[in-house]
């Protein structure tokens, strides 16, 4: 006997892949491996979500679907009974669903990150590239940092330093001519101290050129 597949059959993981690549996405062995990883585990999540289901009270749903079993005597008040404990487990069950449910769909939106090119590992590694080199600059810039500098829309009036030396809060004028003052770390480096400090010490190692406005 041939086994219908209807028209609307998900497409698998591996079909997914070949058609991105197909498409010209280049995924690595890194990415595919992600790949399993999330379906493997969206699957998961999705074996975890209960439909309650009762035969006999799905029997009588076409005719009586105002939600009670017409008629009466007792055998009609156990039905009656039946449905209303399958209506309260329904209910229980779609609470519980629905954080399972949004969790599905995040790992699925994960996975069209990657299958589309946004998240790839080779996306991944040029946004980090991307960034190291832009907090360099930054550093660059703030280890020669002195009062009359700009930094970025800002006009430096004062360099706070720790006591290890390194720069660590900014006094700036805002563009309403108001004294601000900036955490260096936390609003520029993530907090990441030691990755800072790492920074500003390489800058410190190149040659100065001058600081100049931005």
């Amino acid at each position: 006997m041939t086994t219908h597949i209807p028209d609307h059959a998900e497409p698998s993981l591996t079909e997914r892949i070949d058609a991105a690549r197909a498409g010209g996405m280049v995924l690595d062995n890194q990415d595919v491996q992600r790949l399993q990883e999330l379906a493997s585990q969206r699957t998961a999540v999705l074996g975890r979500i209960r439909h309650p289901a009762d035969s006999r009270v799905d029997g009588l749903s076409r005719a009586f679907h105002l939600g009670t079993v017409g008629g009466s005597g007792r055998g009609i008040g156990r039905l009656n009974r039946r449905r209303g404990r399958l209506i309260e487990r329904t209910i229980d069950a779609a609470v519980r669903n629905v954080p399972l449910y949004q969790k599905a769909k995040t790992l699925a939106a994960a996975m069209e990150r990657i299958l589309s090119g946004e998240d790839t590992h080779a996306a991944r590694r040029a946004r980090a590239a991307s960034k190291t080199a832009a907090d360099a600059q930054l550093a660059r810039r703030i280890a020669v940092l002195a009062k009359g500098d700009r930094l970025i829309r800002w006009t430096v009036t004062a360099v706070y330093r720790d006591r290890d030396g390194y720069p660590s809060t900014l006094a700036y004028q805002d563009e309403d001519g108001q004294r601000q003052t900036l955490p260096v770390v936390r609003a520029l480096f993530q907090g990441d101290h030691s990755r800072y400090r790492a920074l500003i010490d390489a800058a410190r190692s190149l040659p100065q050129q001058g600081n100049h406005d931005e």
